[in-house]
């Protein structure tokens, strides 16, 4: 029992919750863009959300359709299952069983969501379509929900209508950087080396 409440002490002095699966490091995680029924500006708002993770050990790319090499993953619209009035969008993560992430994919509300494109803010009654698919790769890198942090974390469990980020907020970037350091890997991917 000491030792529950020394991981529940751990995990509430870090600020973050992560899952117990983690991705090797440094990681390239590559998501093929499905773009069938995806409305105009979901492309661009899926490659904005993914700079916001990159970091020296990490990097999320996003590929079209017809990219013909190995992938981590799809980014659907709708997909085979139908998301709930006001929910967004969904991870599911791939490799469960060993503990080792080998990929997920990402399906974003195919209509039951007013969506707003760009990056300006958005107004109250429209969902940020960077910020939910910033919140759903998130998800992808083995974070889970958070809504401890103030500022509120991009992975607080309910976003609203009308939130906005264009950055992680520190709450994010660190849990980011506790799954990824960037000191251990020497600036890897800001050194111009590639994977």
């Amino acid at each position: 029992m000491r030792y529950v409440s020394m991981w529940v002490a751990i995990i509430l002095l870090c600020g973050f919750q992560a899952s117990e699966l983690r991705w090797p490091s440094p990681t390239v995680i590559t998501l093929r863009f499905m773009a069938y029924g995806m409305p105009e500006g979901m492309y661009e708002s899926a490659v904005a959300a993914a700079a916001m993770w990159r970091s020296p050990s990490l990097e999320i790319r996003i590929v079209p359709e017809g990219y013909n090499r190995k992938t981590n993953g799809r980014i659907m619209f709708g997909g085979p299952i139908t998301l709930g009035r006001g929910i967004m969008g969904t991870t599911h993560r791939m490799g469960m069983e060993s503990r080792q992430l080998t990929g997920c994919d990402v399906t974003i509300s195919d209509g039951n969501v007013p969506w707003h494109f760009g990056h300006e803010p958005p107004s109250p009654d429209r969902a940020d379509a960077i910020t939910d698919f910033a919140h759903e790769f998130g998800h992808c890198i083995a974070l889970l929900h958070e809504d401890g942090a103030t500022p509120p974390a991009l992975m607080r469990t309910h976003i609203p209508y009308g939130a906005y980020h264009r950055m992680l907020p520190e709450d994010d970037r660190a849990a980011r950087d506790r799954l990824f350091p960037p000191e251990q890997y020497g600036g890897l991917l800001g050194c111009g080396k590639r994977f």
